[in-house]
């Protein structure tokens, strides 16, 4: 052997590898008893080269078999680690953990050569897995590999091979004894199982820009660019920039060529819905790197990479330069940028990912100048055409070519691991017991356990009910409404709620059936009990909506109840819409029809605090109380308000008053929540001592006092003391995702929206996939809408960004386990009809209308079918006449219904009669949306207003005083000056062609247009001058019109 091998001494205070070559055996006697051996790291080939490039780790040794000795290695080397804190380190790691160690042997027999070789891992080493038996100490044994290894014969000798079959000689065959040796473990068991390494593959660019296709008769290797690809990868000290240069173009190859058969047809583009055929990538002219970054990951390195892919997106940057090294002057040009998201690496058991990203243009974007074309021409000679947007901005490349780039990701081992697989399940009693006959059970015990399975099942069902939407269910057959019902209580979650409530006796039921039957077959008996429960729900829900009533009611025939439940939708769906004054007049109409009912008040008043107005929120409840002074819920409210306006002492009074009110732990958990803000421990005590009192009495199981508490809180906007009710609970019972929930609701309702998504991002990560996640991505996807203020979004102002709101709210819909959110829906069409795709949103606005029969729903799918490059007219028509009959006094609808009938009226000749029809509707529905007042706040704005395109249409048909009316009313709410100006414009054509002004009298009514407009920030008195001119002009033109038509 060449070299010795260190001292103990030395080699403790090293890390070192030890390679030993115990033993071999062959099974023919070889010729010079001389055996070459050679072993390398890497996945190279059999050159030397490839050897000397990849493997660091490598040597060589004639070994003699006849210096054999028993207890003493053939042959023996040791190969010490760098510096465990050089980079030199990591990829020293980085290979061992990625590449298998390659031996190589190589002996002479009589008639025959052999040459074999055998691989063996390294890293069992570096990753040590725990013994099944825990020997105490063993992870501070030495990590060791050991054992016979058979070679497996190579390419070189497989001729020889065939040549000893034609001899009818026996084939050689070799196996070796090696072992592999550690001098002590890399690193501490804790900080093992945080290592990893992650190998980065920049594929290609795909969807090219046109002008980068290979011109007629010209070569790829002709081709005059070169392309790089560059982004910085979290280190510990940092970050390390990585580029991939000299990216080329490629032709796909020819079908003589052949490809290799593709797994699947298609994949996801990221951050969007849109679907990528792998077919028609690999057949695409593409760039190629196929450049690979890999890096050993210590602990802390891993760390701020999970960090790094959870906050933030992965940029990675993309430019074109000329392969001459030249000034190439559209640089700027295609300077692009993809931001990759990489956070799916981090779910559970997932090593390997392909992503296609998108690419955008970089930050420093632009389009070279005529004079710096002039002084520095493109190579190709010609300039390049450029397309323009209506704002004057030139279109970026790879967003016109729908551009993305191919990149994958590769973890040696998932960074999250895959959940431990449950215990096998234990036997049954059935399977290990003997059955036995059945003993009767006493009939007046059964009899005592049914009845009192009915009496809860009434007060369950009743109560669930009763929170369920009956509005309309009499209008349809019981058929219909009893499927309705069911299918609220299944999407809303009520269906759960009511298995809860019912659970003990249902259980006090099993257990004296299973008396009966013993332990034999109970399947049965569980159908039946199943059978009997639904079949009394839905006979409950027949009577509860007297939904077998004979005699049919209309929309005309609406009694008092229905009113105040029409009243109430309506209130509802106007708070969804952040509409609060519309919604306040709604339950104000509750009260015109029964101003003694508590109920009514309460509504109101909690409707009230939500919007804000405290001093009305405080009469309202007050009334409540005075209708019904044990109503423990309206004291409760108004405690909550009377915090909110730090009146501390009154608020502790309500809250007294409301634990009065009887024995309720809403109550009580409450009061603790106040008191434990107020530092009063005595008193807080107390009130955990009566919660716990009640809870004991409580037979059926409850949600937790202090989650319904939060709940309640939130509705209330109370943000400390939902802090306090949620703190009170992990007290109690630990964190979980619905408290995360509760919080994200919170801060969502008051304007923290940073502080929402961290608790939603908590229930995403701990919980992926689940209904918990869904619910949170919706929540989260609320937060985005709000911080963008598409809330406050008109046809008048810029269209917000929306990425972040659909990325999250697409996230909720496709889930495992999706969340039905009716404003989630009617969010997402309102995005997708400002951003023009109306297709989907008609899409989504028919799920909403199935959800749920709002005026709101119907109008949005009307609004999106309308706006549709060949829209279904009379579609529209049906859904906006079930829009009217929902709400007659939606501003918006009548809207609508005005430019359906003129869009019908256009389809037909102006001398028919049902021309004037549709005019005389279009009129009247104009009349009935001025009345209730229309503006330019839309639930759906488009790129113009309603107003805006009534206005429009009527000037059309010469309806000038309409047209007139419609501008005018527009003028009032204009926010944009770009609108200002194009409203005035049409206002001053509309105004000089129905009126044969004098020049004093169109400058006074253009005064008082002007004087009407709210823009901020608004040039009047340029506006003015630019306006008068206008009205000269087309003045000017009308009298020569009009001189030309008399002549």
């Amino acid at each position: 052997m060449e070299e010795e091998a260190p001292s103990p001494q030395n080699e403790e205070a090293l890390l070192s590898l030890r390679i030993s070559l115990l033993d071999i055996k062959f099974s023919a006697a070889v010729d010079d008893e001389r055996v070459a051996l050679t072993y390398r790291l890497g996945d190279g080939g059999d050159d030397p080269k490839d050897s000397e490039q990849e493997g660091k780790l490598q040597g060589s040794e004639d070994v003699s078999l006849q210096d054999k000795t028993p207890g003493k290695p053939l042959y023996e080397k040791l190969h010490e680690f760098p510096p465990q804190d050089s980079e030199a380190f990591n990829e020293f790691m980085a290979d061992l953990l990625s590449y298998d160690m390659k031996f190589d042997m190589a002996a002479s027999f009589e008639a025959s050569e052999f040459k074999g070789r055998c691989s063996v891992s390294l890293v069992p080493l570096i990753w040590r897995e725990r013994p099944p038996f825990d020997d105490e100490g063993w992870e501070l044994e030495k990590p060791l590999i050991e054992g016979w290894f058979s070679l497996v014969p190579t390419e070189a000798a497989a001729s020889t091979e065939d040549d000893a079959a034609e001899s009818k000689m026996p084939v050689v065959t070799c196996e070796v004894f090696l072992r592999v040796e550690l001098s002590r473990p890399v690193f501490a068991l804790e900080d093992e199982i945080n290592t990893n390494v992650v190998t980065v593959n920049v594929r290609g660019l795909y969807n090219l820009p046109q002008t980068w296709n290979v011109a007629e008769g010209e070569e790829v290797d002709d081709h005059k660019y070169r392309y790089e690809a560059a982004y910085d990868f979290p280190a510990s000290s940092g970050s390390v920039q990585v580029k991939a240069e000299n990216g080329s173009l490629s032709l796909p190859p020819s079908p003589d060529e052949g490809q290799l058969p593709i797994a699947a047809e298609k994949a996801f583009l990221q951050g969007t819905l849109q679907e990528i055929s792998l077919k028609e990538e690999s057949e695409a002219l593409r760039v190629v790197w196929n450049h690979h970054f890999r890096t050993f990951m210590r602990p802390s390195t891993l760390e701020i990479f999970k960090d790094a892919i959870q906050t933030a997106k992965f940029p990675v940057s993309i430019c074109r330069v000329l392969k001459s090294g030249g000034e190439y002057v559209y640089a700027n040009k295609y300077k692009g940028l993809a931001n990759v998201d990489l956070s799916q690496i981090m779910e559970n058991d997932v090593r390997t990912l392909a992503l296609r990203c998108p690419v955008g243009p970089a930050a420093d974007f632009s389009v070279p100048t005529e004079e710096e074309l002039q002084q520095l021409p493109p190579p190709e000679g010609e300039n390049e055409t450029e397309e323009m947007l209506h704002t004057g901005e030139a279109t970026n490349p790879y967003l016109r070519s729908e551009t993305y780039l191919l990149l994958e990701i590769n973890c040696a081992r998932p960074i999250v691991p895959k959940p431990k697989s449950p215990p096998p399940p234990l036997a049954t009693v059935s399977e290990i017991l003997q059955q036995r006959p059945a003993v009767e059970s006493l009939e007046s015990s059964q009899s005592r356990t049914l009845e009192q399975l009915n009496k809860d099942f009434r007060w369950a069902t009743s109560e669930i009910l009763a929170e369920l939407d009956a509005t309309g269910k009499q209008r349809m057959s019981p058929e219909n409404a009893l499927q309705h019902v069911m299918t609220q209580l299944n999407t809303k979650g009520k269906y759960h709620d009511l298995k809860e409530k019912i659970r003990h006796s249902v259980l006090q039921v099993v257990k004296e059936r299973f008396h009966k039957g013993s332990v034999g077959d109970i399947s049965n008996e569980i159908a039946n009990l199943n059978a009997f429960l639904r079949e009394k729900l839905k006979q409950f829900i027949v009577v509860f909506f007297d939904l077998d009533a004979e005699k049919p009611k209309f929309a005309g025939d609406v009694s008092g109840e229905d009113l105040l439940t029409q009243e109430l939708e309506l209130a509802v769906e106007a708070e969804l819409l952040l509409r609060y004054d519309k919604a306040k007049s709604h339950l104000q109409n509750r009260l015109v029809h029964e101003s003694q009912n508590s109920s009514l008040w309460y509504d109101l008043g909690t409707m009230t605090i939500r919007s804000g107005d405290y001093n009305a929120a405080k009469e309202y409840l007050n009334k409540a109380i005075e209708m019904d002074p044990k109503h423990m819920h309206a004291f409760l409210a108004l405690g909550s308000l009377f915090f909110l306006q730090n009146e501390m002492s009154k608020s502790e009074e309500c809250f007294r008053q409301a634990c009065e009110c009887g024995s309720n732990p809403l109550a009580w958990a409450c009061s603790a929540c106040f008191y434990d803000i107020e530092a009063r421990e005595q008193e807080r005590r107390t009130c955990d001592k009566q919660l716990n009192s009640i809870e004991k009495k409580m037979t059926q199981s409850k949600v937790s006092p202090y989650i319904r508490a939060g709940s309640f809180f939130v509705e209330m906007n109370t943000t400390l003391l939902v802090e306090q009710a949620i703190a009170q609970e992990v007290q109690k019972n630990r964190s979980s995702d619905s408290l995360h929930l509760i919080l994200g609701r919170t801060y969502l309702n008051n304007g923290e929206y940073d502080k929402s998504r961290e608790h939603l991002d908590a229930v995403i990560s701990s919980s992926p996939g689940s209904n918990d996640a869904a619910v949170a991505y919706t929540l989260k996807g609320h937060t985005w809408f709000m911080e963008l203020e598409w809330h406050k979004y008109r046809s008048d102002l810029d269209v917000p960004p929306a990425k972040d709101v659909l990325f999250c709210y697409n996230k909720s819909m496709a889930s495992r386990s999706p969340n039905i959110d009716l404003l989630q829906y009617i969010r997402m069409a309102k995005i997708h009809i400002a951003m023009k795709e109306f297709a989907e949103a008609q899409k989504i606005m028919d799920k909403a209308c199935k959800l749920r029969q709002y005026a709101t729903c119907w109008l949005g799918f009307a609004v999106a079918c309308y706006h549709k490059t060949t829209p279904d007219l009379s579609l529209v028509e049906n859904s906006l006449q079930q829009a009217s009959i929902l709400d007659s006094r939606n501003a918006e609808v009548w809207g609508m219904i005005t430019l359906n009938c003129m869009q019908q009226a256009g389809d037909i000749t102006a001398e028919s009669p049902e021309f004037e029809i549709k005019m005389n509707e279009a009129l009247f529905a104009f009349r009935q949306a001025l009345m209730y007042g229309l503006s330019l706040d839309e639930s759906f704005p488009t790129e113009i207003s309603i107003l805006e395109q009534i206005a429009v249409r009527f000037e059309k048909y010469q309806k000038y005083g309409p047209a007139s009316e419609a501008l005018r009313r527009a003028f009032y709410t204009v926010r944009g000056i770009s609108t200002s100006t194009r409203l005035l414009r049409l206002f001053v054509a509309v105004d000089v062609i129905s009126n044969d002004h004098n020049k004093d009298e169109m400058i006074d009514t253009l005064d008082r247009a002007i004087m009407c407009l709210d823009a901020p920030g608004i040039d009047r008195e340029g506006l003015r001058k630019s306006m008068q001119k206008y009205a000269h002009d087309l003045q000017k033109k009308s009298l020569k019109e009009r001189r030309s038509h008399h002549e």
